[in-house]
């Protein structure tokens, strides 16, 4: 589980914030919105070295992109 937290967009760059599992470890992405290409990325200390949880969080955010009217400021992400 995570959260995403400061969605925004801004001049075609969808920005977020992750929180794996709750730790405050926060980490950070920028995807373009057009394509969908991560253009910055900022690991959380919890979801080093593997980045699963960084991987959930761009997966979301690409999905949000797609529907860019209706981008909320906080999402919970889950999967099993």
């Amino acid at each position: 589980m995570l959260r995403l937290k400061n969605l925004r967009i801004n001049e075609g760059i969808l920005y977020g914030d992750y929180d794996p599992e709750s730790s405050g470890l926060i980490g950070s992405v920028a995807i373009r919105v057009s394509d969908g290409k991560i253009v910055n990325a900022v690991y959380s200390e919890y979801d080093k070295p593997f980045h699963t949880y960084f991987n959930h969080a761009v997966s979301r955010m690409r999905e949000l992109a797609s529907d860019q009217e209706s981008i909320p400021a906080e999402v919970l992400v889950m999967w099993y």
